[in-house]
């Protein structure tokens, strides 16, 4: 389940929330970067440990899917967005698809942008009829590299954090 922290950024002061990571509490720090002009995230633990300071970079809105659909021949999934998805063509993205069902569409793919609606990604087996096609997003996951299966996404048109365990 995901949990929304609402980002406000105090007068004069750094953001501070407790979040919690993989069952674990931790907290998160946004203060301005005076070198580099913008805002940083910084993740403690609960001794004080810094575990990262990195750049606030944000992630656009989900797009809705109109269609999602798996070919036997090809052993592909299409995916047509309701919007243009903003992937250049011909290339290759790791994309979040969220809330279809069946559930097993529902996670991270490298997806090849055919046209400017158009994705496709590579799925072995029949994942059964579609009854509900979700969302996809380009969501840049603030803790990769980190070692982490929770994810932190930073939503740039809510202003709002969003962890999953």
């Amino acid at each position: 389940m995901t949990t929304y922290i609402p980002f406000a950024w105090p007068p004069n002061a750094a953001f501070s929330a407790q979040i919690v990571l993989d069952g674990s509490p931790y907290t998160l720090l946004v203060n301005w970067g005076l070198f580099g002009q913008r805002p940083y995230v910084n993740l403690f633990d609960q001794s004080g440990n810094r575990i990262f300071t990195q750049a606030l970079v944000g992630s656009s809105d989900p797009i809705p899917i109109s269609s999602l659909s798996w070919n036997g021949i090809t052993q592909q999934v299409t995916v047509v967005t309701a919007a243009p998805h903003g992937i250049p063509i011909g290339t290759l993205a790791n994309l979040t698809l969220a809330g279809a069902t069946p559930s097993v569409y529902n996670a991270v793919w490298q997806m090849g942008a055919y046209n400017a609606t158009t994705l496709t990604f590579p799925l072995a087996s029949d994942p059964g009829a579609t009854t509900v096609s979700g969302t996809v997003a380009a969501n840049l996951n603030l803790l990769g590299g980190y070692g982490f299966t929770s994810t932190l996404v930073f939503r740039d048109s809510s202003q709002n954090f969003e962890v999953t365990p």
